[in-house]
C-alpha cells in the first residue's frame, strides 16, 4: 500500500464520519426516527466511539485499496466507482436485513438509506480519487 492510498484511506474515513454525522445525524434524523426500528439502538451517551470511528476508517481504506487495485486516480472516476461501491454494498446489506428483520418499516427506508450511502460514497470516492491523482502528470 503506497502513501497516497494511506492518505486517501484516512481522508476517506474522516469524510465518511463527517458525512454520516451531517446526513444521518442532522438532515435525516426525523426520517430515520420514523422509518427505522430503533429497539436495539444504544443511547447516544453509550455509543462506543472507537468502534464508530474504526468503522468509518475501514470504509475509507476499503475505498482507497479498491482504487489502488483499479488504478483510480481522478475525481470523476472516484465519483463513479465510489457511488457504485456504496450503492452495491448498501443495497446488498439493506435488502438482506429487510428480508429477515424488522429494522426497516418499509421499502422507502431501504431506498433512502441506499441513496444516502451512494451520495456519501461518491463524495468519498471523489476525495480518494483526487488524493490518489495528486502529482500525476496530465495526459
Amino acid at each position: 500500500m503506497n502513501n497516497k492510498t494511506l492518505i486517501g484511506g484516512l481522508a476517506g474515513g474522516v469524510a465518511y464520519f463527517l458525512l454520516g454525522w451531517i446526513l444521518y445525524g442532522m438532515l435525516l434524523t426525523d426520517f430515520m426516527t420514523s422509518n427505522f426500528n430503533h429497539c436495539a439502538d444504544r443511547p447516544e451517551e453509550s455509543w462506543i466511539w472507537w468502534a464508530l470511528i474504526g468503522s468509518n476508517l475501514v470504509w475509507g481504506f476499503f475505498t482507497a485499496v479498491i482504487f489502488e487495485w483499479t488504478n483510480t486516480s481522478s475525481v470523476m472516476a472516484g465519483i463513479q466507482k465510489g457511488a457504485l461501491i456504496g450503492a452495491m454494498t448498501c443495497l446488498a446489506f439493506d435488502l438482506g436485513m429487510f428480508s429477515m428483520s424488522t429494522l426497516y418499516f418499509g421499502i422507502k427506508a431501504v431506498i433512502v438509506d441506499v441513496a444516502t450511502v451512494t451520495v456519501m460514497s461518491a463524495i468519498v470516492g471523489a476525495i480518494v480519487g483526487y488524493i490518489r491523482g495528486m502529482g500525476a502528470k496530465a495526459a
